[in-house]
């Protein structure tokens, strides 16, 4: 592992301590519950752990989850945006579960790049999630 990801560095310590950071901070770590974290590693980067990942690919981790997640800036011109922000709000999720749910459904990493159509298919599925989640 050491010879792929490299010695345990103060700054890759911090690294990792900023990473994890910022998945806490965008609400893919809940808890003890990291499933959400783990599955955006292994999507975007194939690996398990964080520790896994090498230098470069760290800083990169960091900077693209640091980027992730904020609120789209078209989000006062488009209803539909407003309309997911309100459901993301009430089942307290953030945008990064959103653009994961943008991501399976039509391979686009950010919200803001959907059409129309597709945020009323994100729509659907927040509305669904928040019936099943409220049975």
């Amino acid at each position: 592992l050491k010879a792929v990801c490299g010695p345990m560095t103060p700054l890759r310590r911090k690294r990792l301590a900023r990473l994890h950071l910022l998945a806490r901070e965008k609400r893919l770590i809940d808890g003890d519950d990291k499933t959400l974290y783990r599955q955006w590693l292994e999507q975007s980067w194939h690996v398990g752990s964080a520790v896994q990942l090498t230098d470069d690919q760290l800083r990169v981790a960091v900077l693209k989850l640091s980027e992730t997640g904020s609120r789209p800036s078209t989000l006062d011109r488009r209803p539909l945006l407003q309309k997911i922000e309100a459901l993301l709000a009430d089942q307290g999720k953030s945008w990064i579960y959103c653009e994961g749910i943008t991501r399976r459904m039509f391979g686009k990493e950010r919200v803001a790049f959907c059409t129309d159509a597709e945020l009323r298919k994100v729509v659907a599925a927040l509305t669904y999630h928040q019936r099943r989640q409220a049975r």
